[in-house]
């Protein structure tokens, strides 16, 4: 068993990012015959903007996003500690002066924790016979919530249907060493229950995982 946090935006509004106004906002989305949302992807690379001017902050999380955008000199940091697990996008931030920074990238996981333990409570409940839409039940039982058999090994994850950004201890210690501010590292635990427990509804995997690693994984498990 390794110790892992799920990395999460800060809980100040003033830090957090919207899209930002005028830059592209490409998106392919599909509904079924029954009305899921059987396909739901950005297309376009993350334009943001804040409500600060604060260029220090090297970390800024949108709204509604499972990712964050790091400054480039944060994601060189990372090759130096050689951490595992994630794939980087262009991406920009305006600040509430004007001035526009293409210094930002999106920092996209790339690793795999499998499929949640059914032990952990985390069940299949629904699926579509028109599109892979599925319905889980919710995470009740942390300590039972991944099986680390199906771990890749790399130090950012992802475990399915949940959309938690999963890291390891090594990059928890990078990001203290780095003195990155905007972020927060939970345990499961702390997330409330009345979140965790309430299921998770999820289209294809490669909504959430690049399309090659998505297949990938999907052929290991059958989540198609």
């Amino acid at each position: 068993m390794v110790t892992y946090f799920n990395l999460a935006a800060p809980d100040s509004d003033r830090l957090r990012a919207d899209h930002m106004e005028g830059a592209p906002d490409e998106k392919e989305i599909v509904r079924c015959r029954k009305g899921h949302l059987a396909v739901y992807r950005r297309i376009s690379d993350l334009a943001l903007q804040v409500k600060h001017d604060d260029v220090k902050q090297t970390m800024i999380w949108p709204w509604i996003a499972e990712s964050c955008v790091v400054h480039e000199r944060i994601v060189r940091e990372f090759q130096d500690f050689k951490l595992t697990g994630y794939r980087v996008r262009p991406a920009q931030v305006r600040f509430r002066n004007g001035a526009v920074s293409r210094s930002y990238v999106e920092l996209v996981v790339t690793g795999w924790g499998g499929v949640a333990r059914p032990e952990s409570g985390i069940r299949l409940l629904e699926t579509c016979p028109e599109c892979s839409w599925k319905r889980y039940s919710g995470l009740h039982d942390v300590e039972q919530f991944i099986d680390w058999n199906q771990w890749t090994g790399e130090d950012f994850f992802k475990v399915w249907p949940t959309p938690y950004t999963l890291i390891t201890c090594r990059v928890a210690e990078a990001l203290l060493h780095l003195d990155v501010k905007s972020f927060v590292l939970q345990d499961l635990q702390e997330i409330p229950a009345i979140v965790r427990e309430s299921g998770f509804t999820v289209g294809r995997l490669s909504d959430r995982m690049p399309e090659d690693l998505a297949l990938k994984y999907s052929e290991r498990v059958d989540l198609n």
